[in-house]
This record gives C-alpha cells, structure tokens and sequence, in this order.
C-alpha cells in the first residue's frame, strides 16, 4: 500500500463518519448515535462522541446524561478496517499507522475517562448487540439499563487484540475479576440477564416494560439534586484504587504495543478474506464433556 494509506483511511472514515447528535429532553442530554454500519470506533467517530458529551457537560439545562444507538446494535467496538488499514501503513514505511493507532486509543480512553469522571450521571441504554470497545463504552457509564434481548460480547481475542483499555471500566470495578477472565478468555455471547448476574448491566427489561422503566427512573433522579449526584460521582472515583489512573497509562501502551504484533494484522487479514488464522483449532471431542460419560 502507498505511503498515502492514512489519507484513505481518513476518508473512509470522513465517509462513514458516526452520525451523533446532541438533544435535551426535559432536562436530559440525550447523545444519540447512529452510523448506518453498527456504530463502530474510530478516531473520526470518538472524535464525534467525544464532542457531543462535552456539549452535554455544557449543558445547565442537562441534569442527567444519557447514550443510546438508533440502530439495531448499541456499539460494534472499535472500527476493524481502519485498524488493518493502520498496520499496512505500518509497512509501507510511514508513520501515519502509528498516529492513527495512536489517536484512536486515545480518545477513547479520554472519552471513557470523561465519562466515569464527570460530575453527572450518565446512563447507557442498550438495546441490541454490544462489543468489544462498546462493552467498555457502556461500562464507563454510572448507570446501564439494557433491553432484555441485548447481547455483550468481550471477542477481541477472536482476531488477536486484546481488549486493554476495557479493562480499567469493568476489572473489579464492575465485574469479578474471574468473570472478566470468563468473558475475555472464551468470547463468549452473554444475554442481557447474564450480564447483569455479572455486574455489567444493572436493570434489564423486557421490550414492553422499557420506556416505562426507564421513565420511572430519570425521573426520580431528575429530583436529586444536582451538586450532590456531583459530590457522589466524586466520592465514588477517589473511593477506588489510587493506582487507577496508572492502570489506565499502562492499558493504553500496553494496547497499542500488542496492535503492532505481527499476529493482529494475520488475524484481521484471515477474517477478511474469508479464512481462518493458525491459532484456529477445529474442536470436535470424541466424548461428551459434560454429565457422566459412562
């Protein structure tokens, strides 16, 4: 590929850019995101988010803030093509990979920060398929309502990343140690009621029940007053461990450390063409695995 690559991966991404706007609601800030192609992550998208929240912090009238998809999925995690477009800069001989890479981590670590940081509360209502760098956008947020048919999905390892800056969001934070081992190792699809038995999510509804749920909640909290859902959200920060924003500079070198491994740029190759990587391995037990084989 030419040296020109990370122009063409900016205008790809000018192309697809995320549709997100910013709307109050009778004192909601509502940041309202849909891009025709599973809300997907990359530095012109977060770049997008990023500045409807702030427009949502700026907001006196805004008590509470709230994310939502206008589409099917709620966010398909981090944007795969410009990634492998990324890499094949890489080898061109440029820089333009790196700072791409480099931009992308980045603002979304400084989006997800903003956002378990704030003074207001944010809520992420999710309906439909959440993955990879969505969980953690959902995550990072104070509060998750999920539609009873939504699905969280930790499959970075299926195409050899590793899903690092996540990880600061939900280890400990909002889920237990081992079932965040569970998630990331397996890549496992859990439904909305498992994630919720796992921290990840708070309430769930069913399809019917949700805008009446929802209703019934902002507005008791529409009543909180605002300096001390600010004191709480503060108190909650410091409460953690004082070695967070540490943990959160070492995810983010340690993520774009491993985008540069040789076996990330195989995997997203393989899963565009069609083929499998090598560390794919037909399973098919002689025996059954489970119960008493007798």
């Amino acid at each position: 590929m030419s040296t020109n690559g990370g122009d063409a991966v900016s205008a790809r991404e000018e192309s697809q850019a995320s549709a997100v706007t910013y709307s109050n609601d009778s004192g909601l800030g509502i940041i309202h995101i849909s891009d025709g192609r599973g809300n997907r992550l990359n530095p012109s998208s977060l770049e997008e988010l990023s500045r409807a929240f702030q427009e949502g912090l700026a907001d006196e009238d805004a008590k509470l803030l709230m994310i939502r998809s206008g589409e099917r999925s709620f966010c398909l995690g981090m944007d795969l093509e410009g990634l492998e477009s990324s890499l094949d800069d890489d080898g061109s001989g440029g820089n333009s990979g790196g700072d791409h890479r480099s931009g992308g981590v980045k603002r979304y670590s400084s989006l997800l920060y903003s956002i378990a940081g704030c003074a207001k509360p944010v809520i992420a209502l999710v309906e439909g398929d959440v993955k990879a760098g969505g969980v953690g956008l959902a995550a990072a947020c104070d509060i998750v309502i999920a539609r009873e048919d939504a699905s969280f999905e930790l499959s970075e390892v299926l195409f050899g990343l590793v899903p690092y800056n996540v990880l600061p969001y939900v280890f400990s934070l909002r889920m237990s140690p081992q079932r965040f081992r569970y998630m990331v190792l397996s890549a496992a699809r859990v439904d909305a009621r498992e994630a919720r038995d796992f921290g990840l999510v708070d309430r769930v509804f069913s399809e019917d029940a949700l805008e009446k749920g929802l209703k019934s909640m902002l507005k008791t909290m529409m009543r909180a007053e605002p300096r001390a859902l600010a004191a709480a959200k503060t108190f909650f920060t410091r409460a953690l461990d004082q070695d967070f924003d540490t943990l959160r500079g070492n995810a983010e070198q340690a993520l774009l450390k491993h985008m540069a491994q040789p076996q990330v740029k195989e995997g997203l190759e393989a899963f565009h063409s069609g083929d499998m990587p090598e560390w794919f391995s037909r399973f098919k037990p002689g025996k059954k695995l489970s119960g008493q084989n007798g």
